[in-house]
């Protein structure tokens, strides 16, 4: 009976006082930021700003049994054997995690002008930000799905259950490769704008801008 599926699930997983698939989640960050202001002219004010933020993140599983004690072959590329997914229709799911770590990095930067007169407020400038984004992933599992515990407890395919036809195993999935990414995007924005105080009740805005979004790839 696949080893006693293992030992009952590891006793109920202790009698229902531990979680049987835990997944641990850890978060880190960072925030710095700097702005330098400077007076040109009396009537014209530089502002000068950088910006960074880290976070950095993991995410752990664990999981009762592999799929070696159930004397099933997984990959061994992406930790298939020790992220097992079992499903038992009309009975039973269980699920590990999927354990990653993500190191995520944000600089950005930025110039502005303003010039100030008795009618005219006009802002100029621009900014720059770079997106660092590193993905590695562990694993993300396999799942093997049964129709019914009898199915389960045979787990034969077509051939060894003498039907040539039907397999005791309802479904299989199982999802590997090269998993871990590098993620880099530019960003960055130009613009000018007027405030005109045309009289003491009407002030007319114009403006232009110009913003690139960059493309998110690894």
């Amino acid at each position: 009976m696949h080893l006693i599926f293992p030992r009952v699930l590891r006793g109920l997983c202790a009698y229902f006082k531990v979680t049987c698939f835990p997944s641990n989640i850890d978060n880190d960050f960072r925030v710095l930021s700097l702005s330098y202001l400077r007076f040109l002219k009396p009537q014209l004010l530089n502002e000068v700003r950088f910006g960074y933020t880290n976070t950095l993140g993991s995410t752990s599983a664990q999981a009762p049994f592999q799929w070696s004690d159930l004397g099933v072959s997984a990959g061994a590329m992406n930790n298939e054997n020790g992220l097992p997914s079992l499903a038992i229709v009309g009975s039973i799911n269980l699920a590990s995690g999927f354990p990653r770590t993500f190191d995520q990095h944000r600089f950005y930067f930025s110039d502005i002008l303003t010039f100030s007169s008795t009618h005219h407020l006009i802002q100029a400038g621009g900014s720059l930000s770079r997106i660092r984004n590193d993905l590695t992933i562990v694993g993300l599992g396999s799942l093997g799905e049964f129709l019914s515990w009898p199915d389960f407890l045979l787990g034969l395919d077509a051939q060894q259950n003498g039907t040539n036809l039907f397999s005791n195993v309802y479904a299989s999935i199982d999802d590997y490769g090269l998993l871990n990414r590098e993620y880099r995007s530019w960003n960055g924005s130009l613009y000018v704008g007027d405030h005109y105080r045309a009289t003491n009740t009407l002030t007319l805005d114009a403006g232009l801008r110009y913003e690139r979004i960059g493309q998110f790839g690894d």
